[in-house]
């Protein structure tokens, strides 16, 4: 299923992709995210 079909968002956020062959402390995934906060 597609972003756009699972989220009301017109526009789907950028996405980074980085191949390596052991992430740090060896664990299974990482998280990126990037977080919009309007002041009000």
């Amino acid at each position: 299923m597609r972003y756009t079909q699972r989220t009301s968002v017109k526009n789907p956020p950028a996405r980074s992709v980085v191949e390596v062959s052991n992430l740090p402390k060896g664990v299974d995934l990482e998280v990126e995210a990037i977080a919009f906060i309007p002041r009000g």
